[in-house]
């Protein structure tokens, strides 16, 4: 930073002198220019020094960890059952959407809505398997083994997802509250 400051005034300077030597718009610019950047520079680096000014009290036998910002420690805990809630909603909101979007595909609907084409449904299945995979990492015994046993191959094809979906939805939904009792 200290080198910006010193270029800075150097250029202030040698523009003052172009000014002064030769006057017109374009010294005048430059005048203004490094000008700008000189004071800029100055107030950087104390926006800088403001940032670094950070605090931290640990006893003898903690760890202490700094972090960029100030840190606020809440519940930092892990909650499965809230993760697995967010996760099993956002697998079966994205199953259901595709299914819509399959439906549409095969009804026809709406051909100029790009949404409806084979294009379409398969970005929806791939949230669908994005959702999938988060799901796995968090779900239950029962639902872990509905989702292996379906296996990945009706995610693949189109006309397999649509004959397969449905039912694995229903299945899920059955299979689900086995993992919550």
């Amino acid at each position: 930073m200290a080198y910006i400051k010193v270029l800075s005034a150097i250029a202030l300077i040698g523009s003052i002198g172009w000014v002064i030597t030769d006057p017109g718009f374009e010294p005048a610019l430059a005048v203004i220019g490094s000008f700008s950047a000189l004071i800029s520079a100055f107030l950087v680096g104390k926006r800088k020094a403001k940032r670094t000014q950070q605090h931290q009290s640990i006893s003898n036998s903690s760890i202490g960890v700094q972090a960029g910002r100030d840190v606020s420690i809440g519940s930092i805990g892990y909650d499965k059952d809230a993760a697995y809630q967010e996760a099993y909603k956002r697998f079966t909101n994205q199953l259901s959407y595709a299914i819509g979007r399959y439906n549409g595909y095969s009804k026809n609907l709406a051909p100029e809505n790009k949404k409806y084409t084979e294009v379409g449904v398969m970005e929806r299945i791939n949230e669908v398997k994005s959702a999938r995979l988060q799901l796995l990492s968090v779900c239950g015994e029962n639902v872990r083994s509905l989702l292996l046993e379906e296996g990945t191959e009706w995610l693949n094809d189109i006309h397999s997802f649509g004959k397969r979906a449905p039912s694995i939805m229903e299945k899920l939904s059955e299979t689900e509250s086995k993992d919550r009792t």
